[in-house]
């Protein structure tokens, strides 16, 4: 038996397997992101440098797939509810993973 689709169990049941889930889905859209990048925006120079920009373009999306999962389920388990808080809690941490990946941008007054 192999590794089905994120909504495959109930919400709360088979966490592994919708972590496992989501991050096959979000690897694809890493290394299409990559390719992307890699071929149009960056044109880095060698090996290296064409590895290095797909692990950025990689990483965080699989990561904040994952998180989303991990989050989503261990929110429906500990809550004993099924409803959309689960997935907003989810998404508010997938989305700080962006937030620490991410540049950070100067937010002072009078610094340009």
């Amino acid at each position: 038996m192999g590794i089905g689709y994120y909504g495959d169990h109930p919400d709360g049941e088979q966490c592994l397997q919708k972590v496992i889930a989501i991050s096959k889905y979000t690897a694809l859209m890493g290394i299409t992101s990559g390719t992307y990048d890699v071929l149009m925006y960056t044109k880095p120079q060698g090996y290296h440098g064409a590895l290095v920009q797909y692990v950025k373009s990689l990483v965080p999306i699989m990561v904040s797939g994952a998180t989303f999962a991990t989050i989503t389920c261990a929110a429906t388990t500990f809550r004993g509810k099924d409803d959309h808080f689960n997935y907003m809690l989810g998404g508010a941490a997938a989305g700080g993973i962006f937030g620490v990946w991410g540049p950070s941008i100067n937010t002072e007054p009078g610094n340009e």
